[in-house]
């Protein structure tokens, strides 16, 4: 009885000392969370930064800091939320305004992005980069000519950007103004010709000229360095056609084909450079398979490649079938005098070709306006013969 006395009084006594304060050392809080930060361990940065942060709301550096711990991690409701916090301590804080920026754009909310980044560009119109990062946010809502601006802007800032470089080449590419494409083109090159995304859009831009020869060198020499992409192969491909190295050309092309990612463009040109070999049951049997896989609005020029082949071999019935499917999918008046002729060469009744004549001269197409209208009167003469 007089143990439990006294453990009561104990006890008793124990509660009405105060409770043992644990101090946190803010300062060694704060250094744990630099060293998780410096090894990339973000959330144990967050832990440790957060215990300094809930003593002192009001500390921009530590908001900033778990803003960008929880960027890094993914988490950009509770990012946005520490930057929008320390926008309303200090409205022009760029480096909250710049990530939001970022996070929007994450988002696909293009239109916020543009906003923050229209206020860095109020707060510093000399800097590159907010140009650089308001135009890719331009670009991405199809606003290309502000982007191109933009741009522009950035690259007087900062010509060694070759980003920036590179974007506005593309983007005159784009707009098929092709003089000032090149001018971009080639200051990638000169920055650094060994940049295998500035040689491939000089190959771009010196095929739309084209310039055969530089296309075949930009790509090898990105070819060279491992990269093998099958739509620069085929551009490639193009250009040994036009060079006349019609036994290139094919190499590449069937490296496509053996890579099965052969399309509609694989076979319409191995059908072109066979032709030029003079294999013609190569060539028709490869247009014939563009012809099959073709989807594009280039099927028409497919028809009009095998026609013009038929028709060199004299075979104007089949040169008539795929001139009227050529025309069919791609009006163009010269496909009429086309077929006119091979009518006129195939059929002894001459009324259909002198039709297809007259259709030609309606439509005001000048190349073979004086030997059609010459030819017609011909015809006119037979077919009158004819029904004497």
């Amino acid at each position: 009885m007089i143990r439990f006395l006294l453990l009561l009084i104990s006890l008793c006594y124990s509660t009405m000392l105060p409770a043992q304060v644990i101090e946190v050392d803010m300062e060694e809080q704060y250094q744990n969370g630099l060293v998780f930060l410096q090894a990339n361990q973000f959330q144990e940065a967050i832990d440790a930064f957060y215990e300094c942060y809930r003593n002192d709301f009001n500390n921009i550096d530590l908001a900033a800091k778990l803003g960008y711990c929880y960027n890094r991690l993914g988490n950009l409701k509770e990012a946005r939320f520490f930057y929008e916090a320390i926008l309303k301590r200090d409205s022009l804080h760029t480096n909250a305004i710049s990530n939001l920026a970022a996070i929007a754009e994450r988002e696909l909310n293009y239109q916020q992005a543009k906003t923050y980044y229209n206020q860095l560009l109020v707060i510093d119109s000399t800097n590159s980069y907010y140009y650089r990062q308001s135009a890719f946010v331009r670009k991405r809502m199809g606003e290309i000519l502000p982007a191109i601006t933009q741009f522009n802007k950035a690259h007087l800032l900062n010509p060694a950007d070759i980003t920036i470089v590179d974007e506005l080449a593309q983007l005159y590419l784009r707009l098929d103004a092709l003089r000032f494409a090149e001018t971009f083109a080639d200051k990638g090159i000169a920055l650094d010709s060994n940049n295998i995304r500035i040689l491939y859009t000089n190959a771009r831009v010196k095929s739309e000229l084209d310039k055969h020869e530089e296309v075949v060198k930009y790509i090898k020499k990105a070819m060279a360095k491992g990269d093998s992409t099958i739509y620069y192969q085929r551009i490639l491909s193009v250009s040994y056609l036009q060079l006349d190295s019609v036994e290139a050309a094919i190499f590449h092309l069937k490296r496509i084909i053996d890579k099965k990612q052969d399309s509609e463009h694989t076979h319409h040109y191995l059908g072109l450079a066979y032709q030029k070999l003079g294999e013609i049951e190569l060539s028709v049997a490869h247009l014939e398979q563009a012809i099959e896989k073709g989807i594009s609005k280039r099927l028409g020029l497919y028809h009009r490649d095998l026609a013009a082949l038929y028709e060199e071999q004299q075979q104007h019935k089949a040169a008539i079938d795929h001139y009227q499917a050529a025309y069919d999918h791609s009006p163009k008046a010269v496909y009429l005098f086309y077929l006119a002729r091979n009518h006129d060469l195939y059929y002894k009744d001459k009324r259909m070709a002198i039709r297809f004549y007259r259709k030609y001269l309606a439509s005001n197409h000048p190349k073979y306006r004086e030997y059609t209208e010459s030819r017609i009167v011909q015809l006119q003469e037979i077919v009158h013969f004819q029904k004497r």
